[in-house]
């Protein structure tokens, strides 16, 4: 039911026998009991719907027209609730695999794992250097945090969201991805913002506009035309922006790009040094989600989960000044 698990990369080797041992069994588990909640799911929702088609037919043989109006209006919301109850429980399954698989890997790993997001706070040097929007709703989970070469890292899932004022004000995404915050080995005197080239047009709006965010400092032009095609680097000096943005560290974000953030219609990545630390950020949806057993993609998604680990540990990598590894 569960389905197997093939070690794919080096950061995998010896996690598929706790896949095995550990994961299956409770997710085989998990799985029948899903199947008996979806079967007490179906009879509820039968009973919902005689239930609704009975009083429908009783208004329209009792008020004629008037009934009929009503009836639909018992039908529609009869409908609707069936639809929420059978979304519910199925999300509550949803959750339950994530409660499962999350802690094995981080543990296998050696990091630390609470499934409840950190402070908002963990947000606003993200915000204040630019590279994560301002919005009236933050929602943060999956916080990890661990250490490669000693080096001090945390990240989570964030979920920035934009809500209209008034009782039904719409609410948009403006951000879904992860946020990861990573010690540097040597601090930067001056923040350092790798941004999303947006074209002249974009770029010259976008530092016109910058306040709070550091898109009104100067731009630096890296010697590199790729990266300049996709990233848009901005420090008061040339000297500190080349110092933290160097040619083994853009070929590590143009990596990132197109293999986590590229890909995906939509996706992007953006990056800043300051002080002490390094922050990235990672807009794409799914992050750190293993999904669902029930949806047959489950190896894929943990694969998914190291190759994310894998990468942060190459941009740490990267900030030690390892160069990356060239193919034949």
């Amino acid at each position: 039911m569960a389905g197997g698990f093939t070690e794919r990369g080096a950061i995998e080797h010896g996690f598929a026998p706790i896949y095995h041992g550990r994961i299956a069994p409770r997710l085989d588990a998990l799985q029948r009991k899903r199947e008996i909640a979806a079967r007490k799911t179906k009879r509820d929702v039968s009973i919902i719907a005689a239930v609704a088609i009975a009083a429908a037919l009783g208004l329209v043989i009792a008020l004629g027209l008037l009934g009929a109006v009503l009836a639909a209006l018992v039908l529609m919301f009869s409908l609707a609730g069936g639809l929420i109850l059978s979304s519910s429980r199925s999300e509550d399954f949803g959750q339950q695999v994530i409660d499962i698989v999350m802690p094995e890997i981080t543990a296998f790993l050696d990091l630390r794992y609470e499934p409840e997001g950190p402070d908002a706070a963990f947000v606003e040097p993200f915000r204040r250097l630019g590279i994560l929007p301002r919005t009236n709703r933050t929602h943060l989970s999956h916080h990890i945090a661990g250490a490669h070469r000693g080096t001090q890292f945390e990240l989570c899932r964030a979920g920035l969201v934009q809500k209209e004022s008034g009782k039904d004000g719409k609410s948009y995404t403006l951000f879904s991805g992860l946020a990861a915050r990573i010690s540097v080995p040597a601090p930067a005197a001056s923040p350092v913002l790798v941004g999303r080239d947006m074209g002249r047009f974009g770029n010259g709006l976008l530092e016109s506009l910058s306040t709070s965010g550091r898109r009104s400092e100067h731009r630096v032009v890296m010697d590199d035309a790729a990266f300049e095609e996709r990233f848009a680097v901005y420090c008061e000096s040339d000297d500190i922006a080349r110092r933290f943005v160097t040619p083994a560290f853009m070929r590590a974000l143009l990596t990132i790009d197109d293999e986590i953030g590229g890909s995906e219609e939509g996706a992007r990545v953006a990056a800043a040094f300051d002080g002490d630390d390094f922050y990235l950020a990672l807009s794409r949806s799914g992050f750190l989600a293993p999904g669902s057993v029930f949806d047959g993609d489950l190896e894929d998604r943990i694969h998914r989960i190291f190759s994310d680990m894998t990468q942060l540990h190459g941009i740490i990598d990267r900030l030690h000044g390892d160069q990356p590894e060239r193919s034949g």
